[in-house]
This record gives C-alpha cells, sequence and structure tokens, in this order.
C-alpha cells in the first residue's frame, strides 16, 4: 500500500469524536520569576478569547497564596485553584506564601508521634549538631510551637526547650522535663553536611507552649 493510501484510510477512521473538528489553540502566557522570593509573573501574550480565565493551581504547601491580577484584583480560590480573568498583555503575579510552619506527621506513624518538621515553602528544614555548643546535642531539643523567624542564608530561627536527660534508659511514667529555652538555628535538609561530618534532626519533638 502507497503511503498516500496508507494516509487516506487513516483519516477515514476518526480517532476520537471531535476528529475533524478545527481547534484554535489557546495562547499560553509567558512566565518568569521576579523578586525570588516567592513571587512569580506571568504576563499573557497573544489574542485571549474573551471570557477566558487564567486558572493557577496552588501548592498544598501554600494553600494561602494568592494570583493577583490587573489593578490588584485577587483570584477567588476553589479546588485547589485561584482563577482570575485573562486579559491580553495583562501582568499577573502568583504571590506565594513562605510563612515558616510545623509539620505534623499522621498519628499511626509511630516513630513521629508528638514530633515536628519544620518547613518553608517546599523546602524541609533540619537542625545540625554543627550549630549547637557542647555539651547540647540535638537529641536533647525539643521546638517551641510558636512563630518561626526567617534568618540569614536561607536559615530559619526556632526557639527551642532543652530536654533534661533522665537518669538510666527507663524511668517511672512522669512527663519529659525541660529546661532552659534555646534560640537555634535551622537549615535546608539538602544542605547538610556540607560543612563538617555530624548528627542532625529532621522530627524533633514537640514541647509544650
Amino acid at each position: 500500500m502507497s503511503t498516500s493510501a496508507r494516509t487516506s484510510a487513516l483519516r477515514a477512521v476518526p480517532a476520537s469524536p471531535l476528529a475533524g473538528t478545527r481547534h484554535r489553540p489557546l495562547p499560553i502566557p509567558s512566565v518568569r520569576l521576579v523578586g525570588g522570593d516567592g513571587r512569580v509573573e506571568l504576563r499573557a501574550e497573544g489574542d485571549v478569547v474573551p471570557g477566558t480565565e487564567l486558572s493557577v493551581r496552588i501548592p498544598g504547601w501554600s494553600p494561602r497564596s494568592t494570583v493577583v491580577g490587573p489593578d490588584g484584583a485577587r483570584g477567588r480560590d476553589g479546588d485547589g485553584y485561584a482563577r482570575v480573568p485573562l486579559e491580553p498583555g495583562a501582568r499577573y503575579v502568583l504571590d506565594l506564601d513562605l510563612t515558616p510552619r510545623l509539620t505534623t506527621a499522621q498519628h499511626r506513624v509511630d516513630a513521629l508521634r508528638a514530633a515536628v518538621a519544620v518547613e518553608r515553602g517546599p523546602v524541609v528544614y533540619c537542625v545540625e549538631q554543627a550549630d549547637l555548643d557542647a555539651p547540647l546535642d540535638v537529641d536533647d531539643l525539643a521546638v517551641l510551637p510558636v512563630p518561626i523567624t526567617v534568618g540569614e542564608r536561607d536559615t530559619l530561627v526556632l526557639r527551642c526547650r532543652v530536654i533534661n536527660a533522665a537518669d538510666g534508659l527507663y524511668g517511672p511514667d512522669t512527663a519529659t522535663e525541660l529546661g532552659d529555652e534555646r534560640t537555634v538555628t535551622a537549615i535546608p535538609f539538602s544542605t547538610w553536611d556540607n560543612r563538617a561530618p555530624g548528627p542532625m534532626r529532621v522530627w524533633p519533638p514537640r514541647a509544650p507552649r
């Protein structure tokens, strides 16, 4: 069978009910990063079909993020998306919420009960032994559930309580005794062990307020 005959045969049997329907692709807005601190700029270029909306998925780690359109109009939220009317040449900004937060694990994960992870945006942080003065150990810290401060060079500043070590491996069923409050630096987990070999902790216990 010749190439033209095969092509004619394929065209005679539409692959779907929409085959043969003419579609005009919608223009895709160009995307570029501005500011670098949780702000993504989007611009609509070319023709825009009237009534078209710009729909931006809001990441699960940033539920308070919004899309800001022309004249400061904010996109309405729904089903994990923010939507604003799309206008040709208009400038839109995805304003991501990068507030540091504490994350807990599902209660059936035995090893992580009463523990918290520290996150900012999509980045997971850890406490590294290199940032602690001896004899303080990463396993002796309990994180206080208070607002977390953003430090220098992508670090976070945590407020912790020191866990006073009990005598022996086992003891009576009493509440864990907490000591002094300390200010501790947390670094992105991806940068762990870049300075000096040593332990770190991603899931420290949570201290009572």
